[in-house]
């Protein structure tokens, strides 16, 4: 059984995966090089280690979908234009630490934002590291 994490971000501003895996790997985890040069052509599974044992996600970039956005209770408008959504799948309680590296590194790098479930907290650059801290409960 997985669940997943998302953040939404302008596709003009995605990083490119060996930016995201530099800033990944200061925080402990390391990601494996994929075969794409861009993120948005990336799908699947994306493997790492952290704290010396496996740990990665799915990930999943996409244009965001209307339905999608109504089902998740997102309003477009506080979206402020990022059009596109990155889903992160998690399987075990290493990948969700990874998955929380990664939307760490989303909103530093690419001014992402993503919504805490329990507190409707919009996270962003700015707040990105006491939620993961704070909510998530990771020392990153």
């Amino acid at each position: 059984m997985s669940d997943s994490m998302l953040a939404f971000v302008k596709k003009e501003k995605l990083p490119t995966p060996e930016a995201l895996m530099r800033k990944a790997a200061a925080m402990g985890l390391q990601l494996e090089e994929p075969e794409v040069k861009q993120l948005v052509d990336m799908s699947g599974y994306w493997p790492g280690t952290l704290h010396g044992v496996e740990a990665g996600f799915e990930l999943f970039i996409a244009k965001n979908d209307p339905e999608d956005l109504k089902a998740w209770g997102i309003e477009p408008e506080s979206l402020e234009g990022r059009d596109y959504c990155i889903e992160l799948a998690f399987y075990t309680e290493e990948d969700v630490e990874a998955c929380v590296i990664a939307i760490v590194v989303f909103c530093k790098l690419s001014d992402a934002i993503t919504f805490d479930e329990e507190d409707r907290l919009r996270v962003n650059a700015q707040n990105v590291i006491r939620w993961a801290r704070d909510e998530m409960g990771y020392e990153i």
